[in-house]
């Protein structure tokens, strides 16, 4: 049997509320959407997210950014906001992310994007 990795992967600790999640590869718009669909699954999108996707190229266009911004606004509405870090080493991959940020501050307020991996996890925290 062979082991298939998906390039977002994910673990939950339910004791304090926050996900953190893997990156790997190529990321195109639908590997978000299925992570997103996941969260809300797993019944996790309300809690705190560390995007580590500092491994991960991003094959996104500034459309795919508006897609993911309208989808995770209408799951904001019903299962409301929560913090995400979303950490990249990446010029290009931090530009896209900073624009998703611009573009969902009032529906995605906790989103912010890293280049550092504790820089991210001590804003989760606080």
């Amino acid at each position: 049997m062979e082991l298939i990795e998906l390039p977002l992967s994910f673990r939950v600790d339910r004791n304090t509320r926050t996900v953190r999640t893997n990156a790997r590869g190529v990321l195109e718009i639908d590997d978000f959407m299925a992570h997103v669909h996941a969260l809300v699954e797993e019944k996790v999108f309300a809690y705190s997210q560390l995007i580590d996707a500092r491994e991960a190229h991003l094959k996104i266009t500034a459309r795919d950014v508006r897609k993911l911004v309208d989808r995770i606004k209408m799951l904001r509405k019903i299962h409301g906001t929560a913090r995400t870090a979303f950490v990249t080493r990446y010029p290009a991959a931090f530009g896209m992310m900073r624009m998703y940020e611009t573009l969902s501050e009032e529906s995605d307020p906790g989103f912010a994007v890293f280049r550092e991996i504790g820089e991210a996890e001590e804003w989760i925290l606080s």
